[in-house]
């Protein structure tokens, strides 16, 4: 069975209000997810210095990658603001896609109502090598969702 190796950053975001945060970023549903700081800057929004690294050993056509934003709370702690899933195999292996993707969240909308982004670096690569020194690519699915710039690609029917 192939293994993979998984390399993610968050390069910017949208409509995220402005507080306090950490991103919790694995795999799933087998894997834990690693906790980083995320940063705001006025022009690119929430982004992270780290990069994220994990293999993916297992049941790759199954297997998730999971972001988890989490707000800060005043008297301490941390509770869920918003999560985002994206199958692996919406991405191509040995190619860096860079990339809007959509927040979800049960209990939060984005600034001013808009859906929350976060713009994603995701370099899935058949072999360890340097974190996004592969060609660029895109995804293998049309997305389905307004991106900055970009509108959803409208479902075909057969």
């Amino acid at each position: 069975m192939p293994q993979y190796y998984l390399y993610v950053q968050i390069l910017g975001s949208e409509n995220i209000p402005k507080s306090s945060y950490t991103a919790w970023v694995g795999p799933t549903p087998i894997g834990f997810a690693k906790k980083g700081d995320i940063y705001f800057d006025k022009k690119k929004g929430y982004f992270s210095k780290c990069v994220w690294s994990m293999e993916i050993k297992k049941d790759f056509d199954r297997t998730s990658l999971e972001l988890i934003l989490k707000h800060h709370k005043l008297l301490g702690g941390e509770s869920e603001y918003g999560r985002l899933q994206l199958p692996l195999k919406w991405f191509p292996s040995n190619a860096v896609v860079k990339d809007w993707f959509p927040i979800s969240s049960k209990f939060v909308t984005g600034t001013d109502g808009q859906q929350m982004m976060f713009n994603l670096a995701v370099h899935l690569s058949e072999s360890s090598v340097s974190p996004f020194s592969a060609p660029a690519g895109s995804l293998l699915v049309a997305p389905a969702w307004n991106r900055p710039g970009c509108s959803a690609v409208p479902p075909t029917h057969l």
